[in-house]
């Protein structure tokens, strides 16, 4: 995939995550103490030049049966009076028995925090950039970070959090009267379900718009119609008018057909699903999707889950 350029961060949760993964290669890593007071220290893994980390048979951790919101924290170090931003990032891929899942590379742009090594005066590290993913089927994953071409050193962390009450998922309605689509998804021979309350965002100037009351936690899917002279996609998201995050996603195939009937219920194929998470703060909030000129037909769902 393309550069992605993250604007703001999107966390799931407002709580901590139940706990940190030691990477797969640890004895081969540097490892660094970041503490942010006397309190609250945790441990970090260094990524620099042609160096990787990685991450699998997590399933001594993690339970296969499970699912699971990781959390990918990233700092690189910082004078202590700076006054400026410092950029920063890795190259990003998640795998799963050989199939790629994920492959990005992750920029941010941070201003110096109070956070320090302990053991180095004057020893400082930006804020944090924050990365969020769903994992499923923790024993054949495969995680893996390197180094990024002209990124100083990046120090790295992965907490985890189980996701519990999935079944309690409520689908949102936009503000405006819209037709929603249905979606049919093949699960196997014979076997097909549906999706409903799938809402088309067809241009650039046409986006959907809900509305929100915090705090929530909601999930955004999201298709588009499949294309093979379209390598990927991208979504953006605004919240109260203000764009909140740009997400571009490759355009693959699903595991299982996955189709809408058009108006002769003739079958048009969609791209494999992806989805991302939204924190909504205390307060009603509006928030919008709306997708690139050059991709196709974008198809969205929105969940909520109480916090």
């Amino acid at each position: 995939m393309k550069l992605i350029q993250l604007f703001s961060i999107l966390l799931v949760f407002s709580i901590g995550f139940s706990g940190s993964i030691k990477p797969s290669n640890s004895k081969d890593l540097e490892i660094i103490k970041i503490s942010s007071n006397q309190n609250d220290t945790n441990i970090y893994y260094k990524v620099s030049n042609n160096s990787e980390i990685i991450f699998e048979n997590l399933d001594r951790i993690l339970d296969r049966n499970k699912d699971y919101i990781i959390k990918i924290i990233s700092r690189t170090s910082i004078s202590k009076n700076s006054n400026s931003n410092k950029t920063f990032g890795f190259n990003l891929e998640i795998e799963n028995k050989g199939i790629e899942l994920f492959d990005d590379k992750l920029k941010y742009k941070k201003k110096v925090s109070i956070t320090k090594n302990p053991n180095k005066n004057g020893f400082y590290f930006t804020n944090a950039g924050f990365w969020v993913e769903e994992i499923t089927s923790p024993r054949n994953l495969k995680i893996k970070m390197a180094s990024l071409k002209g990124s100083p050193d990046v120090y790295i962390r992965i907490t985890y959090k189980e996701v519990v009450n999935r079944k309690n998922a409520v689908s949102l309605y936009p503000v405006s009267q819209i037709s929603y689509n249905t979606l049919y998804l093949s699960s196997g021979i014979d076997s097909t379900k549906k999706s409903t309350k799938w809402y088309e965002v067809t241009n650039d100037k046409n986006k959907v718009q809900f509305k929100i009351v915090g705090p929530k936690l909601i999930k955004v899917r999201t298709r588009v119609m499949s294309d093979s002279t379209k390598e990927n996609y991208q979504l953006r998201i605004y919240e109260d008018g203000y764009l909140k995050s740009k997400h571009l996603y490759a355009l693959n195939s699903p595991r299982y057909e996955a189709y809408i009937l058009d108006e002769n219920n003739e079958k048009i194929q969609l791209s494999r699903q992806e989805s991302n998470y939204i924190n909504v703060p205390e307060g009603t909030h509006y928030y919008s999707f709306k997708k690139n000129k050059k991709s196709s037909n974008m198809y969205v769902k929105i969940e909520s889950f109480n916090k």
